[in-house]
């Protein structure tokens, strides 16, 4: 899965790769300026997989059943 990181160094937003590995998740990202480092992401994969299968992307309920006041829902 690609996503975005920081680079410990510069704290510049850099891309990133989260991958499994020996039963942990990791994350490996490249800083043009500074290099290649690669953190623990989660220590369970199997834990990381679990919670994953709630994740969302925050936009809110499609389909609200309330009218509309101002802007809301």
């Amino acid at each position: 899965m690609r996503t975005k990181s920081l680079c410990p160094e510069c704290k510049r937003v850099i891309d990133a790769t989260v991958y499994e590995e020996n039963g942990q998740v990791l994350l490996k990202k490249t800083c043009p300026e500074h290099g290649t480092f690669s953190d623990v992401y989660w220590s369970d994969a199997a834990l990381y997989r679990k919670f994953a299968q709630f994740q969302h992307d925050g936009t809110g309920v499609a389909n609200p059943m309330t009218e509309r006041d101002k802007g809301c829902p």
